[in-house]
């Protein structure tokens, strides 16, 4: 009997995947805040988080929080956001609508709140009245946004990235929002190499952040994108923990071989399952 109860239970979870499957698209820019473009300066500064839906650190499901409790928990993203104001902040499991959150959409909610000129929202999980995926906020002009969904694998949602165009020390750039699937490392594999024909397509130096799910190792995603598109990211192999829970290093900034980090640290606040890391990198 449990057997056949997990069974319809791992069925109806891959039918509900199958059912929400996300979409590739030019996502809108979701202009915000008086569109003013921060004065250009030597420096950028980038975030990453993801932001668990909204249901903070706590272990219960976003579906049996109230939506003055999720609001709440991303008023407090929205208090770091705005003590560190970053030029970029990608965010990952972010959602767009969900009929637990009365339809908040959480991206263009921290935006707003925290002033930051737009955002554009990936639908990587788009059907059933559950509408989410990686987002990214902009301090800075951006354009040629592109939201894309990964093939669909079972028994998981599907994952995604988005990516806009801007400008930095006289050169155009990408800036990309990513998270991977959490289970199988073949298809993270996959996964980055659906990203790098993107990007060698678009033919400009990414920035790439996000929720990997993977730590540094020699079959490690971060590793195989710094190798095909000429990235590096922050000491590597150092020990750090952006997922508490199981003490990895999960979350990462890479940035182009020719660009340099001037800072890069994991914030101590709990906003999430996931620990905020912010770097600022030159030219």
């Amino acid at each position: 009997m449990k057997s056949l109860i997990a069974l319809t239970g791992f069925a109806a979870y891959c039918g509900f995947s199958y059912a929400t499957r996300g979409i590739t698209e030019i996502p809108k820019i979701h202009n915000l805040a008086d569109g003013s473009d921060k004065k250009d300066s030597k420096t950028l500064k980038l975030m990453s988080l993801n932001i668990a839906h909204g249901r903070g650190t706590s272990i219960n499901h976003q579906l049996f929080m109230k939506r003055k409790k999720l609001k709440y928990n991303l008023d407090k993203i929205s208090t770091v956001l705005q003590r560190e104001r970053p030029h970029f902040c990608a965010l990952q499991e972010s959602d767009a609508r969900t009929f637990y959150s009365n339809e908040l959409h959480q991206s263009r909610y921290l935006a707003e709140k925290s002033n930051i000129s737009s955002c554009i929202q990936g639908r990587h999980v788009n059907g059933m009245n559950f509408i989410y995926g990686t987002a990214l906020l902009a301090d800075k002009k951006i354009q040629d946004p592109l939201s894309i969904a990964f093939d669909f694998k079972p028994p998981n949602p599907t994952k995604g990235v988005v990516i806009a165009n801007t400008e930095f020390a006289g050169q155009s750039i990408d800036i990309v929002s990513i998270h991977l699937d959490f289970m199988r490392n073949k298809l993270r594999i996959s996964q980055i190499e659906t990203l790098m024909n993107i990007l060698n397509e678009r033919k400009n130096p990414p920035l790439i952040m996000g929720d990997f799910n993977s730590e540094w190792s020699d079959k490690c995603t971060m590793k195989l994108l710094c190798e095909e598109l000429k990235l590096k990211t922050w000491e590597p192999k150092k020990k750090l923990s952006t997922f508490p829970k199981l003490k990895k290093r999960l979350d990462w900034i890479l940035i182009p071989k020719d660009f340099n980090f001037s800072s890069f640290k994991v914030l101590n606040d709990k906003l999430s399952d996931h620990q905020p890391i912010v770097a600022e990198i030159s030219l």
